[in-house]
C-alpha cells in the first residue's frame, strides 16, 4: 500500500474512531421565592369580617354582656427553597436519554404575617342600667415562620389582651362597679406539603418535549429523563413551579368579668350583707369565668403563591462538528486518491 493510500486509510479511521466529546456532569443551582400577596386571611371567597360570638353572663339585673367580631383579615408572606442537582450537558446520537438529578429543600428567614381587625364590646348590666367597660376596635398581628423543611408544620400563637381592673358609674339610684380580665388568642400553622415543577426542554428547532417534577420529601434526589429526538442544542428551563401548602387559623376567646352594684351609704363587700352600714339598702357582686370560647376555626386552605422563575441551562446532542469534518475530509481525500 502506497504511502498516500495509508494516509487517507488513517484519516478515515480517525474520523470513525474519533470519540465525540464526553458529558460533562454541570452542578445546578436555584434559589426560589414563593410570594404570597395579601389576601384574605378566611381563605378563598372569606368575607372581611369571618368570625363573631356574643354571650349574657347573669341577667340585666346583675350581669355582663359580651360581643366581640373581626371587622378585618390579611395576611401575606413568603416561602423560599432552592432546587439543587447535577446534569449531563451533552448527549450522543438521536433519541437519547438525558438525565440529570435533582433535589429541593426550603430555607429558612421567611415568614407569614397576619392582621386581623376587632371589634369588642363588653358591657355592665345592674339595676337596669348599662356600664361600658370596653367598647373600641382593636388589632391583633401575628407573625409565623414558614420554613424551612417540606412536610413540617409550623405554628405560631399570638395573644391580645386586655384588662379593666374596675369602671364606676353612678346609675341614679346607685352605684355599679365592673371590670374584666379578656383574652384573645391567635394560633396559625402552615404546612409546605411539596414543590411541583414541569422540566421542559426545548430544541431550537423549537420542538419540545417535557416531564412532571414532584419534589414531596426534603431534600431527597429525584432522577429526571428525557429523550431527545433531535440533535442539535436543546435549552433546559423548569417552569410552572408551585408550592403545594396548607394554612389552618383559629381564635380563642378566654374572659373573667365582674359587676357588682351598692345602694345607699356605709355599704361593705357588695355581695356580704354582714359587713353593710344601716344606711346601705343593698348590695350585690357577681363573677363569671369562661375559657376556651372558639371564636373562629376555619378549614386548612392553599395560601395563592407566586409561581417563581428559574434560570435556563442548555444542553447539546450530536456528533462533535470536528468528528463530522474530519470524516468529510478523510472520505474527500480517499475520493481524490482514487482518481488518481
Amino acid at each position: 500500500m502506497s504511502f498516500k493510500s495509508w494516509t487517507a486509510a488513517a484519516l478515515l479511521a480517525g474520523a470513525a474512531f474519533t470519540p465525540a466529546a464526553h458529558a460533562t456532569v454541570v452542578s445546578y443551582s436555584q434559589n426560589l421565592l414563593f410570594n404570597a400577596a395579601t389576601q384574605s386571611f378566611w381563605g378563598p371567597g372569606g368575607s372581611s369580617a369571618s368570625f363573631s360570638s356574643s354571650r349574657m353572663f347573669g341577667s340585666e339585673g346583675l350581669g355582663i354582656s359580651y360581643a366581640v367580631s373581626a371587622s378585618t383579615g390579611t395576611i401575606s408572606g413568603a416561602y423560599a427553597g432552592t432546587i439543587s442537582g447535577s446534569y449531563m450537558d451533552w448527549v450522543g446520537g438521536d433519541s437519547e436519554m438525558w438525565r440529570g438529578t435533582f433535589a429541593f429543600s426550603g430555607t429558612a428567614g421567611q415568614s407569614l404575617t397576619s392582621a386581623i381587625g376587632a371589634r369588642i364590646n363588653v358591657i355592665a348590666h345592674a339595676l337596669g342600667g348599662d356600664v361600658c367597660i370596653i367598647c373600641a376596635n382593636y388589632s391583633l398581628s401575628g407573625m409565623l415562620a414558614t420554613g424551612p423543611a417540606l412536610d413540617q408544620v409550623t405554628s405560631a400563637s399570638d395573644v391580645m389582651t386586655f384588662a379593666s381592673p374596675g369602671v364606676g358609674a353612678n346609675i341614679g339610684i346607685g352605684t355599679v362597679k365592673a371590670g374584666v380580665d379578656l383574652k384573645i388568642q391567635e394560633n396559625l400553622k402552615f404546612a409546605p406539603l411539596a414543590v411541583s415543577a414541569v422540566l421542559k426542554a426545548t430544541s431550537k428547532h423549537g420542538s419540545v418535549v417535557s416531564e412532571n417534577v414532584y419534589f414531596d420529601v426534603n431534600g431527597t434526589p429525584l432522577e429526571v429523563g428525557l429523550f431527545l429526538p433531535s440533535r442539535g442544542d436543546w435549552s433546559f428551563d423548569f417552569t410552572d413551579i408551585k408550592l403545594v401548602k396548607t394554612f389552618d387559623n383559629d381564635f380563642l376567646l378566654n374572659i373573667d368579668p365582674f359587676v357588682s352594684y351598692t345602694v345607699g351609704v356605709r355599704c361593705g363587700d357588695p355581695g356580704t350583707n354582714r359587713d353593710n352600714g344601716w344606711l346601705c339598702l343593698a348590695d350585690d357582686k357577681a363573677t363569671f369565668h369562661l375559657a376556651g370560647v372558639s371564636l373562629y376555626n376555619g378549614d386548612p386552605f392553599a395560601l395563592n403563591f407566586s409561581s417563581p422563575d428559574a434560570t435556563a441551562f442548555s444542553v447539546h446532542e450530536a456528533p462533535e462538528p470536528g468528528s463530522l469534518a474530519l470524516l468529510l475530509g478523510a472520505l474527500g481525500v480517499g475520493g481524490l486518491l482514487r482518481r488518481r
